[in-house]
């Protein structure tokens, strides 16, 4: 055992430091001239005088005390002793007839060992050795323990980066095999929808019906729309920069637009807005609405029957819109992975592409986006829009 302790870098520690205590002077000299060649000997006549001294100088690694004392007895001293300094080895000096102080020292006083007067010399001295070897002992258990605990923590610190670069290099693959799915995806969609734009355009103009206008005109709008969020997921997909085009937006109306939306896709949710009427952001309506709808989304399948869902706003400076519910929350290992593409917390999972999406339509904003959650006390997400005169046209990206 020592041998593996030493390889962990612990040593035996050195304990020689003793406290004699007997209210007879003679038996005090007696003590120290018995031990002090081969330990640091500090001396008192009585508990109290030997517990100020303790205050005083400091702890000691062994105490040899006589029962029979004035003030205090030796098993009241050593009972004073397992409260101030518990880690403090004791051994009781007592005589012969004195059976019921040897017990009260054993229950009271934790005593190691006690020794029956008159004492031989060899045997105390075997006694005082035993009684520092096992405080030695007993100090590098304990710093093996705070070793050891801390190396526990470094690997499980070690295990989680692992892990999580594990799960970066699987997000990889998988993009990699997205980009190259979406590009073909793209491209023919891009093809049916330049037939069917042409369509609704054509059904836009005058001379139809104003139903079957107005229906071309949102087809063309759906449309569009697909076109945007297919290429946005292989825009994520290659990691691109989302292009932008952006204009002044009132942000109290942009949000109820929004949630008209949302309410098509999931009747039934009821959703608070407390926003300003005046607060305006300069964005890519149609790519933020995205976002928000991601964050909604995952508001909505969060709560329950009795869950609640609020859109609220604050100045950062810019903006913040908050999507806050009071639904189920996410576990911190949730919480650390929500980013990651193709994760999903849910169960059974969605597709794991929302929040992701979302975070790099505000960092194309030069924004962000903060989330925090706790199990079973709900969701707070914050999507982050600077102020209107500070946002800069987002970078168009590479293409396919």
């Amino acid at each position: 055992m020592l041998k593996a302790l030493s390889a962990l870098g612990l040593e035996l520690p050195t304990c020689r430091r003793l406290l004699i205590v007997d209210d007879e002077p003679s038996n005090l000299e007696v003590l120290e001239a018995l031990l002090e060649a081969d330990y640091e000997v500090l001396r008192a006549p009585n508990g109290r005088a030997a517990l100020a001294l303790l205050e005083r100088e400091g702890p000691v690694d062994l105490v040899l005390s006589d029962q029979r004392m004035p003030f205090m007895t030796g098993t009241e001293f050593l009972a004073q002793m397992v409260v101030q300094y518990p880690d403090t080895v004791r051994i009781l000096l007592t005589a012969y007839t004195d059976v019921d102080p040897i017990l009260t020292a054993v229950n009271r006083g934790n005593v190691y060992r006690f020794l029956l007067k008159p004492w031989e010399p060899l045997t105390l001295r075997t006694a005082v050795q035993d009684g520092l070897a096992l405080k030695a002992r007993g100090q590098l258990l304990a710093s093996a323990v705070t070793l050891l605990s801390a190396r526990r923590a470094e690997l499980e610190g070690t295990l989680s980066e692992l892990e999580r670069a594990q799960n970066q290099l699987i997000a990889a693959e998988r993009l990699g095999t997205l980009g190259r799915i979406t590009s073909g995806i793209t491209h023919d969609i891009n093809n049916q929808l330049s037939a069917l734009l042409f369509l609704t355009d054509t059904m836009s103009a005058p001379g139809y019906p104003v139903a079957l206008q107005s229906a071309a005109a949102e087809a063309t709008d759906v449309l569009e729309s697909i076109l945007r969020i297919v290429s946005d997921v292989n825009t994520f997909a290659k990691r691109r920069d989302i292009e932008t085009r952006r204009s002044n937006v009132n942000i109290l109306e942009f949000v109820r637009e929004t949630l008209v939306l949302l309410a098509l896709e999931t009747p039934g949710i009821e959703v608070t807005v407390d926003l300003p009427p005046d607060a305006y952001a300069s964005v890519d309506v149609a790519r933020t609405r995205q976002a928000l709808l991601a964050l909604l989304r995952n508001a909505a399948r969060a709560v329950t029957q009795r869950g609640e869902v609020r859109v609220v706003g604050r100045d950062e400076p810019g903006f913040a819109l908050e999507i806050v519910d009071t639904g189920i929350g996410m576990h911190p290992s949730t919480l650390d992975r929500a980013f990651d593409p193709f994760f999903s917390g849910f169960e059974p999972p969605a597709l794991g592409l929302g929040l992701g999406l979302a975070r790099l339509v505000a960092q194309a904003h030069g924004g962000r986006i903060e989330l925090q959650s706790s199990p079973g006390r709900g969701t707070r997400a914050a999507l982050f829009l600077p102020p209107t005169a500070d946002i800069d046209q987002g970078a168009v990206p590479d293409d396919d």
